[in-house]
């Protein structure tokens, strides 16, 4: 599989271990120039399958490598975070 292009949009899938049946999700990444970012709401949590998803905006989507990961509150307040914290590589649009 090859790596996003920047400015492209692009949607990662996380995993979590636990069921998210009445928990409460954020998404936090890391951007490729050191800049974190919390507490941003998911694009899709199925509770069936136990994914959740987050769409990095093209107008977002810079060069480089993001670390991406989300955080779940279950419904008794035990936080915990999917790991291995996921990685995506944009790369640079080529210059014709």
């Amino acid at each position: 599989m090859s790596n996003p292009v920047e400015g492209s949009d692009y949607t990662i899938i996380l995993q979590a271990d636990e069921s998210l049946v009445g928990a409460t999700v954020t998404i936090l990444y890391r951007k490729p120039d050191g800049t974190k970012v919390e507490d941003v709401t998911p694009t899709n949590v199925d509770t069936g399958t136990n994914e959740i998803s987050y769409k990095i905006e093209s107008t977002d989507s810079v060069e480089g490598i993001w670390a991406i990961q989300a955080k779940v509150v279950n419904s008794s307040g035990y936080i915990s975070y999917t790991k291995p914290v996921a990685t995506v590589t944009f790369d640079r649009e080529l210059q014709v």
